[in-house]
């Protein structure tokens, strides 16, 4: 995901709504940024004049950067804090803030780094536990400054062999449906809850598919 990053950066582009379902992987397990909805204006590559939020529109709240929030300017490191909280949330399966209302969950965004990814998942790699609290911290001139940097900083951790997942096999497959109804108030709860569901159904080799059918 850096690979894309470099380049959309590098052309003035902030993407500001990275988050796991706006990356979609191939077949053959490569990475792909998708859905740039929110790239409406590009902040002046090779300089630190940025647009703010209200220009640009908003991201995924989950996902976005204090100065996003607070309607600052942004640039290439807003894209770094989300991807650093994408990154938290492969190695753990968690979001790193539990909040349930917005308001509280805005505030955590506001005012506290990314947390230590070790402390729910200790056996990830050290290079990659550093790479996520540096991504996330609250002060952007404390991140990478550019997923560039933020590629050196993985390193060879990134060429590592990647873990297959075995699903199951085509012809032995089935397939089960729920519905579930819901209001505005429980959007929030329901999206965490949905998240941690697929994690832990992909871990299983379970594929998820989520359908919205707002007319019911």
């Amino acid at each position: 995901i850096c690979n894309p990053l470099s380049y959309i950066h590098g052309v003035g582009i902030v993407h500001r709504d990275l988050k796991p379902d706006n990356i979609i992987v191939r077949e053959d397990g490569m990475p792909v940024l998708v859905d740039f909805g929110l790239v409406s204006q590009t902040y002046h590559a090779g300089s630190r004049e940025t647009l703010t939020a209200e220009e640009g529109g908003t991201g995924t709240v989950m996902y976005m950067a204090p100065e996003q929030i607070n309607g600052e300017p942004l640039d290439p490191r807003t894209d770094i804090y989300a991807l650093g909280v994408t990154a938290y949330e492969m190695v753990t399966g968690t979001y790193p803030f539990s909040e349930t209302s917005l308001s509280d969950l805005l505030d955590r965004h506001r005012t506290t780094d990314i947390p230590d990814p070790g402390m729910k998942t200790p056996e990830i790699p050290k290079k990659l536990r550093a790479f996520i609290r540096q991504a996330g911290r609250l002060n952007p001139d404390q991140r990478f400054q550019d997923a560039t940097e933020a590629m050196s900083a993985l390193g060879l951790l990134g060429s590592s062999k990647r873990q297959s997942r075995h699903f199951l096999e085509i012809e032995k497959r089935k397939m089960s449906t729920v519905c579930l109804v819901y209001n505005e108030n429980n959007e929030l709860a329901l999206n965490r809850l949905m998240d941690d569901f697929s994690n832990k159904a992909l871990r299983l080799g379970i594929e998820v598919k989520l359908a919205d059918f707002r007319d019911l």
